[in-house]
């Protein structure tokens, strides 16, 4: 295995992705690592561990208390209100704890015609994350839930399953999902044998199919085909571009297209904004060499404008060099207040280091 180097973490962070490496569901390591980012003021972090957390809890008030108590933190009313109508389905004797009476203003558990369905709705997104395969990619789901963006911008398509659920985590509600801006690049019915070797790929399928399926629940959504060396170079000049709020690039493996796609999507950062890298291999093998996006994470890593971190959850497959092992990488702008300053150097997926590097 390889270490990613320089990421951001708390002194006992490491120990909770441990435990989180070992097995997904453990809700309380989760909730650890919400509650450790809560204290150190990184809200829409411990807001989404939170998340994480409640999916994977089940029937136990602990976790819906702290999504709740997430939720107030970070100023989100919109999933405070989901949180508490939802908790209080399932634990009606909660609406006198402390967290609700400190937290809950009592207008947002006024009943609504729109309960039903919201909640519904916010149910499935918290099943998906929990039932996600390949498993790494719940986290995108958990992460989008808390964010709630405006617009997604997606590097690599593929069948189209990871754009629908990524628009319906980000809207979080029917009403919501419909209007949310998404953006999905991939070469569609371009893709030829010698790309699909070079960049490591798989054949998506065609621009309209996955048209069609997003048609359905999503109303402001643009696929582009094409290689994105030079359609998302053209999209990010576009005067309609603007910032986007959440990026997962996932499109050609190569270090050289990786490199590309970053190049252009940077550009289009705020200090909202969370970009995620699929693709960091945890394996160092010749078969892998130019290929994922270790190099440049590790780059952006020392790069004193970013908080880079590796996610914990991680897939494994059989491979004919052996067993692949792959996990995602998120990377933001360093917020200005200096939240998340120190580095430490950790190795989450061995035996975590907890001091200075």
């Amino acid at each position: 295995m390889m270490s990613l180097g320089l990421v951001e973490t708390m002194s006992t962070e490491g120990e909770y992705d441990a435990r989180i490496v070992a097995d997904p569901d453990e809700a309380e390591a989760w909730s650890a690592k919400a509650k450790l980012r809560l204290s150190q003021g990184d809200h829409q972090a411990g807001v989404e561990f939170a998340i994480a957390a409640t999916s994977r809890a089940g029937a136990v008030p602990e976790a819906g208390r702290l999504l709740v108590e997430a939720a107030a933190r970070a100023g989100d009313a919109h999933l405070l209100g989901l949180a508490a109508k939802r908790h209080l389905q399932l634990f009606p004797d909660e609406r006198g704890t402390t967290v609700f009476k400190r937290r809950v203003p009592p207008r947002l558990l006024v009943p609504t015609p729109q309960d039903a369905e919201e909640l519904d709705a916010f149910n499935q997104v918290l099943a998906t994350i929990r039932d996600r395969r390949p498993r790494r990619y719940g986290q995108l789901l958990q992460c989008l839930l808390a964010l709630r963006p405006r617009s997604i911008l997606e590097i690599g398509v593929f069948d189209g399953r990871n754009a629908a659920d990524m628009i319906r985590a980000g809207g979080r509600t029917p009403a919501r999902t419909g209007a949310l801006r998404y953006v999905g690049f991939d070469l569609f019915e371009e893709m030829t044998p010698e790309v699909h070797e070079k960049e490591f790929s798989k054949y998506p399928l065609s621009r309209a199919e996955i048209g069609g399926a997003l048609s359905a629940f999503n109303q402001n959504h643009l696929l582009i085909q094409g290689y994105t060396q030079d359609t998302l170079k053209a999209f990010r000049q576009s005067p309609d571009a603007g910032p986007i709020d959440f990026v997962f690039i996932d499109g050609g493996h190569s270090e050289e297209t990786i490199q590309s796609d970053w190049d252009n999507v940077a550009p289009l950062m705020s200090e909202k904004t969370v970009v995620i890298f699929d693709d960091c291999y945890l394996n160092k093998v010749k078969e892998l060499d130019g290929l994922g996006c270790n190099s440049l994470v590790e780059r952006l890593a020392r790069d004193p404008r970013y908080v880079v971190e590796m996610l914990p959850v991680r897939d494994s497959f059989d491979k004919d060099f052996g067993v692949l092992t792959v996990a995602l990488v998120k990377v933001r702008l360093r917020p200005r207040g200096g939240a998340l300053r120190r580095l430490l150097r950790i190795n989450p997926w061995r035996r975590p280091a907890t001091g200075r590097s």
